[in-house]
């Protein structure tokens, strides 16, 4: 006993010694509290202070995992996969046949049949649908444009114009959308498709207006100038600039390809012949679609896993309906009736936006 109560004794003459130094903190009142009733208390600092410690630790390596998660989880969200994880393929590519079917026999590209069936019928969200829609109008674009080069289809001076003004804007129309709530953009892509419905059938009837005579009129030109070299229109330029410009923004904005703006405008500006303003309106918007869908990419607005699908089924709706469908059904009945079902549905999609903003506060 005598032993066990010296070394108690001195072990407390050497806490003292250490706080006189400076190295010990002294102790506080539950410590003193403790001493005096014999209870180890400094054994007790020593272990609660370790289960802060460990306490500690779980937290910091907590907080690294979530870090570490939070890294693995952007690219996933940046793509835009995330929130359409459970939509149905097989609806995204009826969607892409119905979208590239219908455009071909009104000719239009198929964003503005895609973008609604993707948000009210599929379940994906507007963002994600309308650059989703975006990358599928450059594939299929691109595959137009192509066809139409080899025929010589393509005036290349009024495709640079219109391609200029395009890539300036597409991108202001792509970042624009991406910083667009969804409910408002859905309602801004409604007056879309009410503004252009009377448009489908004015493009067409410009187109077959400019078909045989303008042909006529192209080869006899031809004939009398075929020595002599094409002289720049600056005025043709400019507004040819200006109206792929508009189309440009209205691409990278709603994910359509703004054949409704390009066509009629290259018709009523040109005398090129039906083919050759399809054609130039197609390799027109090649370069804005890139550039659009390069900005929707890189703001995370493009679902590769839906953007498969949709570009596939938009090819087999569009060859099936301009070599299958076109044929056997009146062009100018197809037009109208698109026309009158793009109004209705735009219409709806207003309403439904309208009161989806009233709700929220926001109008």
């Amino acid at each position: 006993l005598g032993v066990r109560a010296s070394g108690v004794g001195s072990s407390d003459h050497a806490r003292a010694r250490a706080r006189a130094r400076g190295i010990l903190a002294p102790r506080g009142r539950k410590a003193d509290a403790a001493a005096e009733a014999g209870v180890p208390h400094g054994g007790e600092t020593m272990l609660s202070a370790g289960g802060r410690l460990g306490r500690k630790t779980l937290a910091l390596r907590g907080w690294v995992a979530r870090a570490r998660a939070g890294k693995r989880a952007r690219p996933q969200r940046q793509m835009g996969s995330e929130p359409e994880q459970d939509v149905s393929l097989s609806q995204v590519g009826v969607t892409g046949v119905s979208a590239g079917a219908l455009g071909s026999l009104v000719g239009l590209g198929g964003g503005f049949v895609a973008v609604p069936m993707l948000t009210q019928w599929v379940g994906v969200g507007q963002h994600i649908a309308t650059g989703t829609s975006l990358a599928v109008v450059l594939m299929t674009g691109s595959s137009g444009a192509y066809g139409y080069m080899k025929n010589g289809n393509i005036d290349y001076e009024v495709a640079a114009a219109i391609a200029l003004g395009g890539m300036l804007f597409a991108r202001t129309g792509a970042n624009m959308m991406a910083g667009t709530d969804a409910t408002v953009l859905k309602y801004y892509m409604g007056l879309l498709q009410v503004g252009v419905s009377p448009l489908i059938p004015a493009k067409a009837y410009l187109v077959r207006s400019r078909g045989s005579a303008a042909d006529d009129a192209q080869n006899a030109a031809a004939a009398d100038d075929a020595t002599a070299k094409p002289s720049f229109d600056p005025v043709k330029a400019g507004k040819m600039f200006a109206v792929g410009s508009i189309a440009g923004f209205l691409s990278g904005m709603f994910g359509v390809g703004g054949g409704a703006l390009t066509v009629p405008a290259i018709a009523l500006s040109t005398d090129l012949p039906q083919h050759a303003v399809v054609g130039t309106s197609l390799m027109a918007m090649v370069p804005a679609a890139i550039v659009g869908t390069a900005t929707n990419l890189s703001n995370g607005k493009i679902s590769m896993r839906i953007a498969g699908p949709l570009g596939a089924g938009s090819f087999i709706g569009a060859t099936v309906g301009s070599l299958l469908l076109a044929p056997l059904l009146p062009e100018v009945a197809m037009q109208g009736l698109f026309s009158v079902l793009m109004a209705t549905l735009g219409t709806r999609t207003v309403l439904q936006a309208r009161a989806a903003l009233r709700a929220a506060g926001k109008l």
